[in-house]
């Protein structure tokens, strides 16, 4: 066996040029494919992170302005959500496991003193939480007995709470003062958290029974919340949001056509339409590698029927003075092996080592969520590395069996006068 590979590489260092180039072919087609495969995992990375604040399975309703008249209502009026619209839809939408009031107020503070922090006020119910990726690092979230007793509480982001709080300093169960159109009224801390998302150090979260008492007398809320999981397909997502529409262009009194009346936010949908983006984009990555890699193999069997030829007359002799079938075939295919292995091996360390560094620059820990990337975390998983460079390994098997073969079928006494 060593003299088997001392002979193959004494053959490819006699032929450098030739065996650097066909090298190149297969080094550059896995390096490609593993750096493409990396960069759109990165793109998919970032598409997730920016869909990570709320549940993907999410409809979001806002109010908005009729843009046409419609059974006595004018044009250019509002249309307003109250909670009375929550338990309307409740009853209404069966398929529905959550529908849950959203009401934010913008320009409100929190902080101690005269040391107040800007945030927006969100006045949720407890369902808010399984809609979203909040994380609780300490104490609790918003409760039941919160919404019953129209409890003044509030949970703060961690960012928030160093803010205000000196550090080593556990803010669960002190209280902050939250100030909201000239009203300060003292809250207690009830729980930490982090989420990813926009804004998310600047959200304090409150019982939506609480604001609307104190700061919401009129009732009115900004959205609506409505978590549903059966839904397979964009053509599901685009049927259950005009059917929120229509149910609420009844209650409300806007043509179902309007557009303008409601603000419908279908995640469902956008989620799903970025899923089948990303799947197109993993799909023509693969094509491209396995391209690259198709054409390193092509060249593997062109160097190998050139060898097969240059060698004739050795070959030739080879079988005159006994060498068997199978030694010739395993010559031919463990050179075509080496080549393959060794610049393969080649190209997956290289592409891997750009994804290293690549990570490196645009690693998730400095994601911002209030200017969402488009690049994040481009990691590529080591065994779809490795089986890539195991496939392109058996191809260039494929590729040298058929000059080995040719070189098997010649007759000495023909090689011998070959010139």
């Amino acid at each position: 066996m060593k003299d088997l590979f001392e002979e193959i590489f004494m053959a490819m260092r006699m032929n450098k040029m030739r065996t650097a180039l066909t090298g190149f072919a297969i080094a550059w087609g896995i390096f490609m494919l593993v750096v493409l495969l990396a960069c759109s995992n990165g793109v998919k990375n970032a598409m997730q992170l920016n869909f990570s604040s709320m549940s993907q399975n999410t409809v979001r309703v806002y109010g908005g302005w009729r843009s046409l008249p419609y059974k006595g209502m004018k044009k250019n009026t509002w249309v307003g959500l109250r909670y009375g619209d929550v338990e309307f839809l409740r009853a209404a939408l069966p398929e529905a496991e959550i529908v849950t009031p959203n009401d934010g107020l913008w320009g409100a503070s929190v902080g101690m003193g005269s040391t107040q922090y800007q945030v927006s006020l969100y006045a949720v119910e407890p369902d808010f939480s399984t809609l979203s990726s909040i994380e609780i690092l300490s104490g609790r979230f918003i409760n039941e007995l919160d919404m019953r007793d129209r409890r003044k509480v509030t949970v703060l982001h961690r960012q928030t709470a160093a803010k205000i709080f000196p550090a080593g300093t556990d803010p669960v169960g002190k209280f902050v003062n939250v100030t909201y159109d000239s009203i300060t009224i003292p809250f207690q801390v009830v729980g930490l958290y982090d989420m990813a998302g926009m804004d998310r150090y600047q959200t304090a979260y409150v019982p939506f029974s609480t604001e609307q008492t104190i700061y919401r007398p009129s009732g009115e809320i900004n959205a609506i919340d409505i978590l549903i999981n059966n839904i397979k397909d964009e053509e599901g997502a685009e049927a259950f949001a005009e059917k929120v529409r229509g149910l609420l262009s009844r209650r409300l009194i806007f043509d179902p056509a309007d557009q303008g009346a409601i603000w419908i936010h279908n995640r469902i949908d956008q989620y799903m339409q970025t899923q089948n983006v990303m799947g197109g984009i993993t799909t023509f990555v693969w094509i491209i590698g396995f391209g690259m890699l198709i054409a390193g193999v092509v060249g593997v069997s062109n160097i190998m029927l050139i060898t097969v030829k240059e060698r004739t007359r050795e070959i030739g002799i080879r079988k005159a003075i006994g060498a068997t079938p199978g030694s010739i075939l395993s010559l031919v295919l463990m050179e075509s092996l080496c080549i393959t292995a060794m610049f393969g091996y080649i190209g997956m360390l290289l592409g891997i080592g750009v994804s290293e560094l690549l990570c490196r620059k645009f690693p998730e820990a400095a994601y911002d969520p209030s200017s969402p990337s488009m690049f994040v975390n481009p990691s590529v998983d080591i065994g779809t590395v490795v089986a890539a460079t195991l496939v392109l390994v058996v191809a260039g098997l494929l590729a040298g069996y058929f000059p080995a073969r040719k070189a098997v079928m010649i007759k000495p006494i023909e090689a011998m006068n070959a010139k």
